[in-house]
């Protein structure tokens, strides 16, 4: 038997409110516009529109999922960021909005764009390719700078390698599983004008404390930044320079409150170094400015 979109919603609202889920109506909408296609405009428009007794089924076993706090970005397959849709598979780690900033930092820190003809670029630790790629993107038709993305993960290079074919940037990106630095030590004049990363950095211990759908779904490896969640951060201080060219750009996601012990690792470049705010007033991205720019904070 079919049933309304209207009933169907109180249905979904009541089982994500007994789920314990935050502000339920509104993980409805955002679950029907990412798994039914449906905008809450139209949710709101065709209340009374009839759903299949099948599509009702299908949609209520993955309601039955996210109620138990798998991330919707698994159930529809795909997230959104910075205006674009990126594959993701489950137990990668999920775009989220605050790691937008790392885009704007880097756009604001290259240079004049008669300036970043033949950039090479590095998405490292690149999960879902959601920064590299983006960057690339935003540079526009016009630009020839190329990207290589890199990540301990398989799957995570797998569908980075996904994401850019979707976005047609396949040409202009290399892929590699491995460590954080690309495998082969790259001589003075092949290393990379710009490096993007968000690095693991949950401390150990607290991973125990985020959110179900965090640290019972995502991986571990790619949140947790050892003891103090400085480990990899101390490793990107110790090495960058192996792989950034000396006018190059380096920008690094930080976790909430890790600027100040963030910063202490680069102590010997604190004049080159900005920070650029997250949409909560968070200071998000550290930025090493090359040798050869002015340093301002931003």
């Amino acid at each position: 038997m079919s049933i309304s979109l209207s009933d169907f919603v109180t249905e979904l609202t009541e089982l994500f409110a007994r789920a314990g889920l935050d502000e339920p109506r509104r993980e409805v909408r955002l679950f029907l516009r990412e798994i039914a296609g449906l905008e809450p405009e139209i949710q709101f428009a065709k209340a009374k529109m009839r759903i299949s007794e099948q599509q009702a089924l299908s949609w209520r076993e993955l309601a039955q999922r996210r109620a138990l706090r798998e991330p919707l970005a698994y159930l529809a397959g795909a997230a959104w960021f910075y205006g674009r849709s990126f594959r993701i598979m489950p137990g990668l780690l999920v775009p989220r909005r605050d790691s937008e900033v790392l885009i704007e930092a880097a756009l604001a820190e290259l240079p004049a764009p008669r300036g970043q003809q033949g950039l090479k670029i590095l998405d490292t630790c690149c999960g879902c390719g959601c920064l590299g790629l983006t960057l690339l993107a935003e540079l526009g038709e016009r630009s020839d700078a190329t990207l290589h993305l890199l990540d301990s993960s398989g799957i995570a290079v797998q569908t980075a390698e996904q994401n850019a074919a979707a976005l047609s940037l396949q040409d202009r990106c290399t892929f590699e599983q491995g460590d954080i630095w690309p495998a082969c030590a790259f001589a003075a004049n092949n290393k990379f004008d710009l490096i993007i990363c968000n690095p693991p950095y949950i401390a150990t211990a607290d991973i125990a404390d985020l959110m179900p759908e965090v640290k019972d779904f995502e991986s571990h490896a790619a949140l947790d930044g050892g003891e103090d969640g400085l480990a990899f951060y101390r490793r990107i201080a110790e090495e960058y320079r192996h792989y950034l060219k000396p006018e190059g750009i380096m920008v690094l996601e930080l976790g909430a409150g890790q600027a100040e012990a963030v910063a202490e690792l680069f102590a010997a470049e604190m004049d080159r170094l900005a920070f650029y705010p997250d949409y909560g007033g968070h200071l998000r991205a550290l930025v090493l400015r090359g040798k050869h720019r002015r340093a301002k904070n931003a």
